[in-house]
């Protein structure tokens, strides 16, 4: 959770010196993801060349791994595996299923299209070997994928978008970069709503080039372990999804809770939520030892439907700071 702000204001009049004061007024401020956005259209873009094979069993042993960190964070998952030599012309590569994977777990049900755990899936189409044809064009595979009528319902309007592209070397086409950006702009109105996360030849520069636009990480694909993968994924991550938590009782310190939308580096707006029960959405507390920290209580936001994508909650909180 972050640490909460204290804002401190003092009032001067004319040039006298104010008395001493014991108390000082306070607000403690805390902003938080709106849970109910965690929604994460997760595309896999997997070279499965020649060049592959000596990274198939990091691959192998990883993707679990990898997963893991993903489903820990994110309560709807949909999760699409496309194969970077274009052999399907972009559409993905399909589970028994559906064309992709599905993954669901809010408070009002559980769902899922496969069996056993997420990453086992996974494993079970994104590993697609080493016996591709060439050339491996992962950008063009990225573009196919996401806009081949055959994904139809892979990437929903309110679900942020994570590419992650493995690749053994760069990109070989040689068109301006400046379309894919385009072309993404039309998917996500806003880069802020795309992370790119990239495992290649750290000589990869078309393909670093792309991903710096973008939220997201560079790694090599020549380490063991994507040790590197994993934690920059979750200091990527975690800004944006910490728990809901407040150091006390919010109806008990006399918080007010508001929505806010918008990119904090420019103009946000922000709406007042009425407490529960009230017309949707509207916001409750409950005591959550799990999550939060001993003493801790959830803010919880009810909801009629989804969220933005963008979403955030804010948490204000008057109380009384000693000198």
């Amino acid at each position: 959770m972050r640490a909460p702000t204290v804002l401190l204001s003092l009032a001067l009049l004319g040039c006298e010196r104010p008395e001493p004061l014991t108390e000082l007024s306070c607000e403690i401020e805390s902003r938080f993801w709106q849970p109910s956005n965690f929604t994460v259209d997760l595309l896999f873009v997997v070279d499965r060349s020649p060049a592959m094979a000596p990274f198939l069993p990091a691959l192998e042993r990883n993707l679990p791994a990898l997963m893991d960190v993903l489903q820990s964070r994110i309560l709807d998952l949909h999760v699409g595996v496309v194969a970077s030599d274009l052999a399907e012309d972009g559409a993905l590569i399909a589970p028994p299923g559906g064309n992709f994977l599905q993954y669901r777990d809010r408070p009002d049900g559980f769902a899922a299209n496969f069996d056993g755990q997420l990453g086992d899936a996974l494993s079970s189409i994104g590993l697609l070997g080493a016996e591709g044809t060439l050339p491996s064009r992962p950008i063009a595979a990225m573009r196919r994928a996401l806009s081949n009528p055959a994904n139809a319902g892979f990437v929903r309007d309110q679900a942020f978008l994570v590419v992650v592209i493995l690749s053994a070397g760069d990109d070989p086409d040689t068109d301006d970069l400046e379309a894919t950006r385009v072309f993404l702009s039309t998917v996500k109105s806003s880069p802020w709503h795309i992370e790119m996360d990239i495992l290649s030849d750290p000589a990869a520069s078309r393909l670093r080039a792309l991903g710096s636009h973008y939220r997201g990480v560079f790694t090599s694909i020549y380490q063991q372990d994507f040790t590197d993968l994993v934690s920059n994924l979750v200091a990527v991550l975690d800004p944006y999804f910490p728990p809901p938590c407040l150091p006390g009782d919010a109806d008990a310190m006399g918080c007010t809770v508001s929505e806010v939308r918008g990119d904090p580096s420019f103009h946000v707006e922000e709406t007042l939520l009425p407490a529960c029960p009230g017309p949707r959405p509207c916001w409750s507390v409950r005591e959550n030892p799990t999550r939060c920290d001993s003493g801790g209580f959830e803010v919880v936001v009810e909801r009629d439907e989804y969220a933005s994508p963008g979403v955030r909650v804010q948490a204000r909180c008057p109380a009384v700071c000693a000198r």
